[in-house]
C-alpha cells in the first residue's frame, strides 16, 4: 500500500469446515455426496465412470454412497455385468480415449499421462501397453468367427494366445501350443478329445457359460481362479463366443484365456504391503511413504497427508517431493536420510 492510499475496509472468507475422522486435516473441507436413487445403480455407476474419464477415478465408496448401494453388491454387480472391475473399467475407457488421441494426433504420450493423471509417462505407457495387447487378442477372436472351419484351426493352432476351438458336441478340433502349456495337457492327446475329461473337475459356472456361448452368447471376465489337472490353480483372463461354420450356423465355441497369476499375486502383494503401512502409520501417528524405483510409482500413507497439509484424494508425486519439507534443516535431514537409505 502506497503513502497515496487509504483502507477502505476489508474482506471475510468464510467456509464450513468438517471433520471426516480423526485422521482428517481439519482444515481440509470434504466434498458432500450427492445422494441419487435410480432403478438400476449398476447402469448409472457405468454411466458416471464415462463422465469423469478426465477428473480422476471417483472411487467406491463414493459411487457406493452416490447411488445407495452397498459396496460389496457394488463391486460384485459390475464386475458380472461388464467382465471388469469398477477400476479397470474406468482405466479400460480412458485407454479407448487415449487411443484415439493418438491415432488422430490430438494429444501426445506425456500428455495423455498428465491428462489420465499418471505419476509419469512410463506408468501411462505400461497401462497403455496392456490395453493394446489385450484389444489384439480379442480382435483376432472377432476375426476368426468370420472365418470358415479350416481357417479357424489353422490360426488357432498357431496363435501365440491360449486358445482352443471346440465343436457344438464338445470335441477338441484345435488348440494352440500356448494353451496346451497352460494347462499342463502335453502328455494326453488334445485334438479329437472330449473337452469334459481333459477338465473333469470343471465348475457348474464354466459348463453354463459354454453352454451360452452354443446358443450364440459370448461372455468374458477377469481375475478367475482356475484349478488345473496336478491340482495347481491359475488366474486367468477369459473371453468364450461361438463361431460360425460355412453354412453361417453356430458351429461350436471358442475359448482364449490369459494366465495373469503373476501380476495378480504381485498386485496383491503391494495391496497388503500398503494395507500394513497405512494401519502401522495411524496407530503411532507416524506418515509413511515408499518409491518404486522401477515404476515411478510413490506412495503417501493418510498420516503422511495430514502432515503435509494435503487432501486425502492428493495423487503422491513421482519425484521425491522433498519441497514439502521446510527449508534447511528439515528438508536437510530427510534429503540425507533418504539419501542413506537408498
Amino acid at each position: 500500500m502506497t503513502e497515496d492510499e487509504t483502507k477502505k475496509g476489508f474482506y471475510v472468507h468464510v467456509e464450513e469446515v468438517r471433520l471426516k475422522d480423526k485422521h482428517s486435516h481439519p482444515f481440509i473441507p470434504e466434498e458432500p455426496v450427492k445422494f441419487i436413487e435410480v432403478a438400476d445403480p449398476i447402469a448409472a455407476v457405468e454411466k458416471s465412470l464415462h463422465s469423469c474419464i478426465l477428473k480422476g477415478f471417483p472411487g467406491i465408496v463414493k459411487l457406493a454412497q452416490r447411488y445407495l448401494i452397498s459396496e460389496t453388491r457394488l463391486k460384485t454387480n459390475f464386475k458380472v455385468r461388464y467382465g471388469k472391475s469398477i477400476f479397470a473399467y474406468y482405466r479400460f475407457l480412458q485407454m479407448e480415449l487415449a487411443d484415439v488421441y493418438l491415432k488422430e494426433k490430438k494429444a501426445n504420450k506425456k500428455q495423455l499421462a498428465a491428462m489420465f493423471n499418471f505419476t509419469n509417462t512410463t506408468n501411462f505407457l505400461i497401462c497403455y501397453q496392456k490395453h493394446l495387447k489385450e484389444k489384439s487378442g480379442k480382435k483376432a477372436i472377432e476375426e476368426l468367427t468370420k472365418s470358415n472351419d479350416d481357417r479357424y484351426k489353422t490360426f488357432i493352432t498357431q496363435a501365440p494366445f491360449a486358445l482352443a476351438m471346440l465343436d457344438d458336441k464338445m470335441i477338441v478340433k484345435a488348440a494352440s501350443q500356448k494353451y496346451v502349456d497352460d494347462y499342463h495337457l502335453n502328455e494326453q492327446p488334445v485334438i479329437g478329445s472330449y473337452f469334459y475329461e481333459l477338465f473333469p473337475m470343471m465348475g457348474f459356472q464354466w459348463k453354463k457359460i459354454y453352454k451360452a456361448a452354443l446358443k450364440g452368447k459370448g461372455q468374458s471376465g477377469e481375475d478367475y481362479v482356475f484349478e488345473r489337472q496336478n491340482g495347481s490353480t491359475i488366474c486367468i483372463r477369459w473371453d468364450v463366443r461361438p463361431w460360425l461354420n460355412q453354412e453361417g450356423k453356430i458351429g461350436g465355441i471358442i475359448i482364449f484365456t490369459e494366465d495373469i497369476t503373476a501380476a495378480k499375486l504381485k498386485e496383491d502383494e503391494n495391496a497388503k504391503i500398503l494395507e500394513i503401512l497405512n494401519t502401522a502409520s495411524e496407530v503411532i501417528k507416524i506418515g509413511v511413504w515408499k518409491k518404486n524405483f522401477k515404476t515411478g510409482i510413490s506412495f503417501w500413507s493418510k498420516v503422511m497427508k495430514v502432515i503435509l497439509e494435503v487432501p486425502d484424494d492428493f495423487t503422491a508425486p513421482s519425484e521425491m517431493a522433498f519441497e514439502y519439507y521446510k527449508e534447511e534443516k528439515s528438508r536437510h535431514r530427510i534429503e540425507e536420510a533418504t539419501r542413506d537409505a537408498i
